[in-house]
């Protein structure tokens, strides 16, 4: 299978568990930005 969008650290997590943690703080992160901006504009 093709994956669809390949990110470099989840790439470097070995198993689900690391995978998780990672699309987590991805998650967390983007939030972080989009609040970041709506309190600026």
């Amino acid at each position: 299978y093709q994956v669809l969008n390949k990110v470099d650290m989840l790439e470097d997590a070995d198993n689900m568990p690391g995978k998780w943690q990672l699309l987590i703080l991805l998650g967390q992160q983007t939030i972080l930005h989009l609040q970041e901006q709506l309190a600026a504009g």
